[in-house]
């Protein structure tokens, strides 16, 4: 039982397929619900033209190919939505998995928004490095990662944001939703699922106000390693603030950044490469919020499915270079992690650096992306918010596993 009801009022222009063929005779209630936040009527993409949904073990089976010398199928969707969770009963098996996701993840630009329950019942696939890691907001409860292997080690941050609803699993589905429309509005960019994520990371809010669900406000209360709360990830998902980061562009090292704004760099890692990014606070104090990410490299050959993966060791650090003084203020430098990430107040009239570094102790060649927002003292939603052409689209949406999509022509 894994299948939602298209029939419902909830999908009216929505045509549920059933990819596993299992050929269930009953419709699942959690699928439903779940739907309904991706495309339905309580999401933010009602229009959505057709759901293809995958049984979860088939989808590992047949997708992701587990347990096989072959790699993952390329080429089956564009953003995964995980409202499961499960593991196997013996690390190698739940290493394989993990690994085969991260493959997928940056092979096949596949973004995968993954549900977080119970940490010790969710190794597939909370413990992914690749992945957007959900819950909802109101669950307070610490989600660090468990030791498996020297990649997937314990006491990082399962969580990398949060959204306000009843369960993970709709919190999920609110999160799926949100990517697809910030993949549709801007279609002219190439929103790698590391882009992506960094954008959802440095929207999201650390302090809220919601209206029908229990707010976030000791943030920083259970800090990890890599500036992130084990609770609560990043925060709160914002999409309004995502979008605003989008609508900056892309702004490179060397040059003064904007308020919004990010960068991806495909080729970072050159011996004491440092990519500096200069701002300044003018006359007003301000807030920033600011995340580093980068996709684990599993550096798989040509042949069997065979990784060998390699975590590189990136760092963020903020410097006070006002009058030419050079004063570290803040840094993000965990060597478990693949996301480095700084929210922090900063002083009027004040001229700062944000920083990229690495430690590998050889090059390498490996993109990132970084993604940040600087509020001043003005209500952030006072300023004028650029417009986009929202274009028509079919998108097919894997419930418990996967969906992908492409744009209809006009």
């Amino acid at each position: 039982v894994y299948l939602a009801n298209g029939s419902l009022s909830a999908f009216p222009n929505t045509q549920i397929i059933d990819q596993s063929g299992i050929n269930s005779t009953e419709f699942s209630s959690h699928a439903n619900s779940v739907a309904q936040r991706i495309g339905g009527t309580a999401s933010q993409l009602p229009n959505l033209m057709q759901i293809d949904a995958y049984e979860a073990v088939d989808w590992l089976n047949t997708i992701l190919r587990r347990a096989s010398p072959l790699k993952p199928v390329l080429g089956s969707g564009a953003v995964a939505n995980h409202s499961w969770r499960g593991d196997f009963d013996d690390v190698p098996s739940n290493v394989d998995v993990l690994q085969r996701l991260d493959w997928l993840i940056v092979e096949d630009d596949y973004f995968q928004a993954i549900g977080i329950g119970a940490i010790s019942t969710s190794i597939i696939f909370a413990h992914a490095m690749n992945g957007v890691g959900v819950k909802n907001t109101a669950s307070s409860t610490s989600m660090a990662t468990t030791p498996l292997d020297d990649i997937y080690t314990a006491n990082r941050s399962a969580v990398h944001v949060t959204a306000p609803d009843s369960s993970s699993s709709n919190a999920t589905g609110v999160v799926s939703s949100s990517a697809m429309l910030l993949k549709q509005i801007f279609s002219s960019i190439e929103l790698r699922p590391v882009l992506l994520k960094a954008v959802l990371m440095a929207g999201a809010e650390r302090e809220t106000n919601n209206s029908q669900d229990s707010d976030i406000q000791d943030y920083g209360g259970l800090p990890s390693q890599n500036g992130l709360d084990y609770r609560y990830g990043a925060g709160q998902l914002n999409v309004l603030n995502s979008y605003l980061i989008l609508a900056g562009a892309k702004q490179a090292a060397g040059s003064e950044i904007n308020d919004e704004g990010y960068d991806f760099v495909e080729d970072f890692g050159l011996t004491g490469q440092t990519n500096i990014y200069p701002f300044n606070t003018s006359s007003q104090g301000a807030e920033l919020f600011v995340s580093l990410v980068w996709d684990l490299n599993l550096n798989l050959q040509t042949g069997p499915f065979n990784p060998a993966p390699i975590l590189y060791d990136l760092n963020l650090e903020l410097f006070d270079v006002t009058g030419g003084a050079e004063t570290l203020l803040a840094s993000s430098a965990s060597s478990i992690d693949n996301s480095e990430n700084l929210w922090l107040s900063l002083g009027a009239g004040r001229q700062y650096e944000l920083r990229v570094s690495h430690l590998h102790p050889q090059s390498f060649n490996w993109p990132y992306a970084i993604a940040w927002r600087i509020i001043r003292t003005e209500d952030p939603l006072s300023r004028q918010i650029p417009l986009f052409p929202f274009p028509a689209a079919i998108a097919f949406f894997g419930l418990l596993c996967w969906l992908r999509f492409r744009h209809a022509h006009e």
